[in-house]
């Protein structure tokens, strides 16, 4: 990410006022729903679960997404507010050294961000269903619609601004399967919470079970995506490989596969239909590999047994 001082001046002032709003959500958060004393240990509980979750984020080729999400919806139904707010800020440091790694921008917009789109909608849903059955239910599902689509707002808009992009463009090319599997992570933050209920305790000895639950979850996608890193450089040596028998279409089958690759994305094809395209475009030379260098590299026309062998 760029230094702050050379991003455009609509992005400084977005991410300012992100910021800003996003410290603004504690002492809001504790107007409207007060920290009570009875429910530290039990928010900080929460708090280093969280912590652990943000440690193990899942790569994907448009970033990193944390499995802390559901951490975050159970604290936010548990301590709406001030609670959630306070987890957000201080419990998301998922490994990047500010200054070094991530800038300093970036760190606090992350923080400022989550803290907003959880703050939020825990306060909009904790009175919900008070006392009914279906309450639980319906406020947690409310809860991670209105987060996930705040999350996936305010990212978008920041990184259109950063990278002078449209924001619809943005916000489109970000949803796919990361969305359903951030949803169904997140639902299950709902599931701790009833968890954390339970009489006598019960539920901070059963809840451990559901978070290595969701970091079995976590670990066998991001092994999904480790393997679809690695067929990916290996088909982009391969189509090096094949473009360096032949100086004359250096790069050929890179691009190829890069140009495929978003016919299929701008014709609005499945991801897997698109993937398999760009596997396509990077070895539709493979043949070159049987070619004499004498044929390749001739610079006249090809007789018709040279045309034979091409």
């Amino acid at each position: 990410m760029p230094p702050f001082r050379s991003l455009p001046l609509p992005a400084r002032l977005y991410l300012a006022a992100v910021i800003a709003v996003g410290v603004v959500m504690v002492p809001l958060g504790w107007f409207l729903h007060p920290i009570n004393a009875d429910a530290l240990p039990t928010l900080l509980y929460l708090g280093i679960f969280t912590q652990i979750a943000a440690l193990r984020p899942i790569p994907w080729r448009t970033g990193i997404q944390t499995v802390a999400d559901p951490l975050l919806v159970a604290t936010g139904l548990y301590a709406p507010g001030a609670g959630v707010g306070a987890v957000a800020w201080l419990a998301l440091f998922d490994g990047r050294v500010p200054g070094k790694t991530i800038t300093w921008w970036a760190f606090f917009f992350n923080r400022a961000s989550s803290a907003t789109f959880h703050v939020l909608p825990s306060v909009a849903v904790a009175s919900i269903g008070v006392g009914s059955w279906w309450g639980l239910p319906v406020r947690t599902i409310l809860y991670v619609i209105v987060a996930i689509g705040l999350n996936y707002v305010l990212t978008a808009l920041g990184v259109a601004f950063v990278r002078r992009t449209p924001f619809w463009t943005t916000l489109f090319a970000n949803i796919g399967l990361a969305t359903v599997i951030t949803s169904a992570l997140s639902f299950s933050g709902g599931i701790l919470y009833l968890l954390l209920q339970a009489p006598n305790g019960v539920g901070y000895i059963m809840a451990p079970g559901l978070f290595a639950f969701v970091l079995a979850v976590r670990s066998n996608v991001a092994d999904a995506q480790r393997q679809t890193e690695l067929k990916e450089q290996t088909l982009d040596l391969a189509a090096q490989a094949l473009d360096a028998r032949d100086r004359y279409t250096e790069s050929h089958s890179i691009r190829v596969s890069e140009l495929s690759g978003a016919l299929g994305e701008h014709l609005e094809l499945g991801d897997r239909e698109c993937e398999l395209i760009r596997t396509a475009g990077s070895l539709h030379d493979l043949g070159k590999i049987g070619v004499r260098d004498d044929i390749l590299n001739k610079a006249g026309p090809l007789t018709e047994d040279e045309w034979e062998i091409m």
